[in-house]
C-alpha cells in the first residue's frame, strides 16, 4: 500500500511465527492492517533492516544516520522447501491469526487447491 507510513510493528511468536501490523494515511484517512504469519520451519534470526546515510561534518568526518526501514530479513537454519502461511486483518492481531488457522488449518497445498476448486464448483 502507498501512503505515509505512521507506525509499524513486527513480533516474534517463538520461532515459528510473526506477527504485525502497520498504519498509514492515505488520501487523508488513517488505515490499519494487522497479519499473523506461520513458517513451516524454524527461523534462527529476524533483522530489522536499516539505511544510513553519511553527511560531512566541518572537519571533514563522516557523521552517520540510521534510519529503520519496513523490510527485514530472516534467517532459517534448515535448508529446503519453506511454506509460509499469511492472513490479513483490519481488525486485530488476533483476528488475523484466527482467519489464518481457520482457514489454512494444514500445510497441504494440494488439497487446498482441491477444495477451492470444489468450493468454486459448488458455488456455481
Amino acid at each position: 500500500h502507498h501512503g505515509n507510513l505512521l507506525q509499524y510493528d513486527l513480533r516474534e511468536l517463538g520461532d515459528t511465527a510473526l506477527k504485525g501490523y502497520r498504519v498509514y494515511v492515505d488520501s487523508s484517512r488513517e488505515l490499519k492492517y494487522y497479519f499473523y504469519a506461520v513458517f513451516s520451519k524454524p527461523f534462527i534470526a529476524l533483522d530489522q533492516l536499516e539505511e544510513r546515510e553519511a553527511e560531512k561534518n566541518p572537519e571533514g568526518k563522516n557523521n552517520f544516520t540510521y534510519t529503520m526501514i519496513q523490510m527485514f530479513r530472516m534467517q532459517f537454519l534448515i535448508h529446503g522447501e519453506l511454506l509460509v502461511k499469511v492472513a490479513i486483518s483490519s481488525v486485530s492481531m488476533e483476528d488475523a491469526m484466527n482467519k489464518l488457522y481457520s482457514e489454512a488449518p494444514h500445510w497441504n497445498f494440494e488439497r487446498y487447491l482441491v477444495e477451492w476448486g470444489k468450493n468454486k464448483r459448488n458455488s456455481k
